[in-house]
């Protein structure tokens, strides 16, 4: 803390308006964003090793829990992907 309140006085000595702020985040929110994201991708990456290797992929080809990601992945929508994406991006400007 002491690192973060000695910029914040060096940055009002050089006459920036600096205040405190706690911004509310929603963890659960966040947490199913974020598998969404990391299951959607680990499904791309099933199908693009499938087209890498000219078949179907199988779950022998990867570890288990790259697979059951890739699993769950596929029952997403695109519009789910997408907008867990926009949240994501939107709580890291906060």
């Amino acid at each position: 803390m002491a690192a973060l309140n000695d910029t914040a006085a060096l940055l009002e000595s050089l006459g920036h308006h600096v205040e405190r702020a706690e911004p509310v985040v929603d963890g659960a929110r966040l947490a199913k964003a974020f598998l969404t994201v990391v299951a959607a991708e680990c499904r791309a990456d099933l199908e693009w090793m499938g087209e890498r290797l000219r078949r179907v992929p199988r779950a022998d080809d990867f570890e288990a829990a790259t697979w059951a990601l890739g699993l769950v992945g596929a029952s997403y929508k695109a519009s789910e992907y997408a907008s867990s994406v926009r949240l994501l991006q939107a709580a890291g400007r906060t």
